[in-house]
């Protein structure tokens, strides 16, 4: 029994250290997505939980550079008129 809670702990512990990494990055993609209209305690809690969040940051990464492109075709095609 005493081995099996070690164990246990033992592996919590290791994802410490990446949870209180992601903890900043939580925040900013907390703000981020208010500037997307997006749900923002969804993003923060997504961007703390230990391999949920490498996926998650993926995809925000590719979310935010849609988002980029968009913007600069609309400003292109205002520059244009």
């Amino acid at each position: 029994m005493y081995d099996q809670n070690m164990m246990f702990f033992g592996g919590m512990m290791a994802f410490l250290p990446w949870i209180i990494f992601s903890i900043p990055l939580a925040f900013g993609n907390y703000f981020l997505a208010k500037r997307l209209d997006e749900n923002p305690a969804l993003w923060f809690i997504l961007t703390i939980i230990p391999v949920v969040n490498i996926f998650f940051l993926y995809y925000l990464m590719y979310i935010t550079l849609f988002f980029i492109i968009d913007r600069v075709k609309e400003a292109a095609a205002k520059s244009a008129e």
